[in-house]
């Protein structure tokens, strides 16, 4: 529900300044508003997809993702369904830090 909500809000508020979306596609009933919100995203992205996620399908959550104005977006594809992973949570803070400038906390 992230990217269903926040992708909405990263459009259209020029405070925020990085994202990390992602796990959403346009095979859900009312997600192609979506694209037309990501091509107003002009900030860094790092968009996630699960590798067998049962939700949404890969082509839909790439057209999400190809919709970003971004010049600095990455897709990251993670093995499993649905759902985060450790992998991911440590990824999201790297690139954050690392966009914003504060340093990252390292992995354990």
């Amino acid at each position: 529900m992230g990217t269903a909500y926040g992708l909405p809000f990263v459009a259209n508020d020029a405070r925020i300044k990085v994202a990390v979306l992602g796990m959403w596609g346009t095979s859900r009933v009312n997600s192609q508003r979506l694209v037309t919100d990501a091509e107003a995203v002009h900030i860094p992205v790092l968009f996630q997809q699960k590798s067998a996620d049962q939700l949404f399908t890969a082509e839909g959550q790439l057209e999400i993702y190809q919709a970003l104005a971004s010049a600095d977006k990455r897709l990251v594809e993670y093995e499993g369904g649905h759902g985060p992973s450790g992998a991911q949570v440590f990824d999201a803070i790297d690139f954050l830090g690392s966009r914003l400038g504060i340093g990252t906390r390292g992995r354990e």
